[in-house]
């Protein structure tokens, strides 16, 4: 109230949203609650900070007030599913007489995937017995899946990174991935 720093009173909202504050004094008044920063600048909630002036008798609506709540790129509610298969080849075998011993589901391995181009990655996973995988509760955005391979050609211990990038673009949206190919000597 006034030039007052203090809080004079506070309420919380019902179920609906709504909120009253009965028997004000006329004057002026500042009304503030705190919200997600969208500026992406602080991590922090700031104020946000609605002032008016009542009259003696003077009932003051303030209309809808907004307060925003920056979402994770885990809590939307779309999906990215997929299988890596796995292809094994002979141990006496060499690149470019590979010889095949058998293309199975890629058990236990671990899939990566980032968000919106981040450096490093958002979520790991490991696929399951038949070689399928599955994020879930995704956001709208861009998305990098990859897994790691062995470099069957030259042989290296560095392994060979499987990329497929994706964009989801709708709320609810199942983006179904071509099978991913790994190999292993």
């Amino acid at each position: 109230f006034g030039d007052e720093k203090v809080v004079g009173e506070d309420v919380e909202t019902s179920m609906s949203g709504d909120f009253s504050f009965s028997y004000l004094w006329p004057g002026n008044y500042q009304l503030y609650y705190y919200s997600d920063d969208t500026s992406i600048v602080s991590p922090e909630q700031v104020a946000m900070v609605n002032s008016f002036q009542l009259e003696r008798n003077q009932t003051t609506d303030l209309g809808t007030l907004y307060t925003y709540k920056g979402l994770d790129w885990d809590e939307g509610f779309a999906k990215i599913r997929g299988k890596v298969m796995l292809i094994n080849y002979k141990n006496e075998s060499q690149y470019p007489n590979l010889q095949i011993k058998d293309i199975s589901p890629a058990q236990e391995l671990e899939v990566y995937m980032s968000y919106n181009n981040a450096e490093f990655y958002t979520e790991r996973i490991r696929t399951h017995n038949d070689g399928t995988f599955e994020f879930n509760h995704l956001l709208k955005g861009k998305y990098s899946i990859y897994v790691y391979s062995e470099d069957v050609i030259t042989g290296k211990t560095e392994m060979l990174v499987k990329e497929m990038k994706v964009e989801i673009t709708e709320l609810e949206q199942v983006i179904v991935l071509d099978d991913i190919i790994v190999e292993k000597i």
